[in-house]
């Protein structure tokens, strides 16, 4: 019994194990659906992302950036400012009572300003990103760092709420 050709017909000789095609055109052809299994999975989660960020809606406060639901709908930058705001009576409090014991509850509290990537001091030069997290002058930068947040998503909300769609007027007789 004779091998049957390839069925790409490159020539070779193909067998029943690998779909009659020959050793190369079957290595290409395993080839092409494992890049087409990766694209639908990065589709896939491409659209799941693209879906958590139409739940967004911009922060409360109308500085541009994108609220979310367990901040009141306001930025990370602008939650914290509302938290520091709502603060202080607890402090003048912790500064009347000077003992030992509340001076280590109040040493833990004090956050350090430190960069989340190589817990570099940054004091007063710190970079805040929309991640919530600070960095020095090397991590500012979104691709230095790996934000999770995801810009281009968030812009295209952006652009889809300040520029809603516009029809003409279908009527030719009104000009």
């Amino acid at each position: 019994m004779e091998r049957p050709l390839c069925a790409k017909g490159c020539g070779f000789y193909g067998s029943v194990e690998t779909q009659n095609l020959c050793s190369k055109c079957y290595k290409d052809f395993q080839k092409e659906e494992l890049i087409n299994t990766k694209r639908a999975k990065a589709d896939k989660e491409k659209q799941e992302i693209v879906m958590k960020v139409m739940d967004f809606e911009l922060c409360a406060n109308g500085c541009g950036f994108i609220g979310m639901g367990d901040t009141r709908n306001m930025c990370s930058n602008c939650y914290n400012v509302s938290l520091n705001l709502e603060e202080p009576a607890d402090k003048t409090k912790a500064l009347v009572l000077d003992t030992p014991m509340h001076s280590d509850a109040q040493a833990q509290c004090v956050k350090k300003n430190r960069c989340k990537s190589c817990n570099k001091k940054v004091g007063l030069t710190g970079f805040e990103c929309r991640c919530g997290n600070v960095f020095c002058g090397m991590h500012r930068y979104p691709e230095e760092h790996a934000c999770t947040v995801d810009f281009k998503a968030i812009g295209r909300v952006i652009l889809a709420k300040e520029n809603p769609v516009f029809k003409g007027d279908k009527l030719q007789s009104r000009a």
